[in-house]
C-alpha cells in the first residue's frame, strides 16, 4: 500500500535541490555542537526538569546540579555552546528551544539506536494467496509480508522508539497508524523526513523516481504508482490512487455510511478489503477514476497528475 525509498536522483538534484553552502555550513554546525555526550546531557536534562517544574525556565545551578557536572566552568562552556542555538536564555534561567525539543524527541524516539527485531502476526491477508499476514520489523524498517509466499504489501522505515515499550497486542495498530501519519502529511505536502515541501507525481513521468520500479505493479491495486517526491531531500513515497484517498473526507464518510470503518483495520487490510476499480481516464489532462462500490452504491473520485481531488460523485 505504501513504500518509502531514501532517493537522491542525479538528474533532478540540480533542479530541485534547495542546498547552499551557507546552508550546508550552518547545518553542519549545528550537528558539531552535538557532538559532545555533557551537551546532550544537558538538552535532556533541561526537557526533565522542565517537566517538572510550574515554571519551564531552569536556573544555571538546578540545571548544573541535575547534569551531575561538578566544574561550574566546564559546566558554562558547554551550556554556551548550546545557547541561542537549542537553548534559549532568559533573566530568570534556560528554557528549551524548538530544535532543543526536536533533537530530545529524537532521543527519545530512538531514531539513532539500533531496534530490536520484531516477527508478529497482524490482520488481514495476502492478496496472492489469502494466507495471513505478519508485520516483520529489521534495520529499523516494517515489512507487512505474506507469511507463506512473502509477498511485501507494504515497507517502510519506524524509528525504535515507535514501537518500544508497547504491549504486542498493541503493534499492528501502532504501525498502522505510523503508516498512515506519514502518507498523510506527505500526501498534504510536508516530507515525514525534513520537513520540506512534497509533490505529488500520479502515474509514471520521466525523470520522476518509481518507488516500486523494478515490480510488476504496485501492491494491492490495480492503476498507476503514485509517487511522492520531497523537493529538499528528495525522500520518495510511493503508493497507489486508493492509498492517496484512505483519510479523504468523503471517501470516509461513503464508507462509515455503508457499515465500514476506516479505522478499525489495518491500511494494508482496509485496501484489500475495498471493492475498488481504478481507471485512467484521460491523458491531457491526465486524469484518474477510483470507483469505491459496494452491494448498492459507488462513490466515484477523480484525481489529477498532482493526487488532488477534481470532482467527486456518488450513484
Amino acid at each position: 500500500m505504501a513504500k518509502t525509498v531514501d532517493m537522491h536522483p542525479t538528474n533532478m538534484a540540480d533542479e530541485r535541490s534547495d542546498n547552499s553552502p551557507s546552508a550546508e555550513f550552518n547545518s553542519a554546525e549545528a550537528f558539531s555542537l552535538l557532538g559532545d555526550s555533557t551537551r546532550l546531557a544537558i538538552l535532556r536534562s533541561l526537557w526533565e526538569v522542565q517537566q517538572d517544574r510550574d515554571k519551564k525556565t531552569v536556573p544555571f545551578e538546578v540545571l548544573r546540579e541535575h547534569v551531575g557536572v561538578a566544574d561550574s566552568g566546564r559546566f558554562n562552556y558547554h551550556l554556551g555552546k548550546l545557547t541561542n542555538r537549542f537553548i534559549a536564555q532568559t533573566n530568570d534561567g534556560y528554557q528549551l528551544r524548538y530544535a532543543g525539543t526536536r533533537v530530545v524527541g529524537a532521543l527519545l524516539e530512538g531514531t539513532y539506536a539500533p531496534g530490536n527485531d520484531l516477527d508478529i502476526p497482524t490482520e488481514g491477508s495476502c492478496p496472492e494467496c489469502n494466507s495471513d499476514l505478519r508485520i516483520r520489523y529489521q534495520d529499523e524498517r516494517v515489512h507487512v509480508v505474506c507469511s507463506m509466499c512473502d509477498h511485501c504489501l507494504s515497507d517502510f522505515g519506524v524509528p525504535p522508539g515507535v514501537l518500544a515499550d508497547r504491549d504486542e497486542e498493541d503493534l499492528s495498530r501502532i504501525v498502522d497508524t505510523h503508516l498512515r501519519t506519514l502518507l498523510g502529511r506527505a500526501r498534504r505536502g510536508i516530507c515525514p523526513n525534513c520537513s520540506g515541501p512534497m509533490t505529488t507525481y500520479v502515474g509514471d513521468i520521466d525523470g520522476v523516481p518509481l518507488a516500486f520500479e523494478g515490480e510488476a505493479e504496485p501492491p494491492l491495486s490495480d492503476g498507476p504508482p503514485v509517487s511522492l517526491l520531497c523537493d529538499r531531500c528528495h525522500d520518495l513515497i510511493g503508493t497507489v490512487p486508493v492509498g492517496l484517498l484512505l483519510d479523504d473526507p468523503l471517501v470516509v464518510s461513503f464508507l462509515h455510511n455503508h457499515g465500514i470503518n476506516p479505522e478499525e483495520m489495518p491500511a494494508w487490510q482496509l485496501v484489500n478489503k475495498l471493492d475498488t476499480e481504478t481507471t485512467v481516464t484521460s491523458d491531457d489532462p491526465y486524469q484518474v477514476v477510483v470507483e469505491f462500490e459496494t452491494e448498492n452504491d459507488t462513490l466515484t473520485v477523480t484525481i489529477g497528475r498532482n493526487g488532488q481531488t477534481i470532482s467527486t460523485e456518488c450513484s
